[in-house]
């Protein structure tokens, strides 16, 4: 089906070209057939300074993928995408935590994640560090809320700054004081 219901056929779409598809109320043009360059319109696009240091936030869980590939590694990791709720001036803001499960020093970042998710019952890190320990599902995990505090990391090799999470707590301790937060 295309736009609107139609089939490619019903809207103009064919095997000619130029191809016009219509995305989220803005038109993109492949030139001609053989060509894989897309022209967009660019003038309207917004980007993002990262989210200040120590920003306290109210967090949902909106993308868990236990079964992810490392694109470079090709090792196996968690993918999470995580969504601001609170504060409102950063509200619908993502941030990303990609947890490579080879490297001791990476998968330990799992942890807090899961010790601040009540549902899971983990008490202690005791319940986590153990052999042959069984990530939680993409069902357990979208849709966990968490306080946590928002930090910067540093952009390398032409990368900007970007945004990590942490002091992971459930999500109904929001509006709490988090350590590190207050000025000293």
């Amino acid at each position: 089906m295309g736009r609107g219901g139609q089939t490619p056929k019903d809207s103009g779409m064919t095997d000619s070209l130029p191809l016009q598809l219509g995305v989220a109320e803005r038109e993109f043009t492949l030139a001609d057939k053989n060509s894989k360059q897309v022209s967009v319109d660019m003038s309207d696009a917004v980007v993002f300074e990262a989210i200040p240091d120590r920003t306290p936030a109210l967090v949902t869980c909106t993308v868990w993928d236990e079964n992810a590939i490392g694109k470079n590694s090709g090792e196996p990791k968690v993918h999470a995408e995580v969504t601001v709720l609170e504060p409102e001036e950063f509200k619908g803001r993502k941030i990303f935590e990609d947890i490579n499960l080879k490297n001791v020093n990476t998968k330990g970042r799992l942890i807090p994640i899961l010790l601040a998710t009540p549902d899971l019952g983990y008490k202690t890190d005791k319940d986590i560090k153990v052999p042959n320990f069984k990530l939680p599902t993409k069902a357990q995990m979208e849709g966990q809320q968490w306080a946590v505090s928002i930090r910067i990391q540093k952009g390398t090799g032409g990368y900007a700054d970007s945004n990590r999470l942490s002091q992971f707590r459930p999500g109904g301790t929001w509006g709490q004081e988090l350590a590190g937060d207050k000025d000293e």
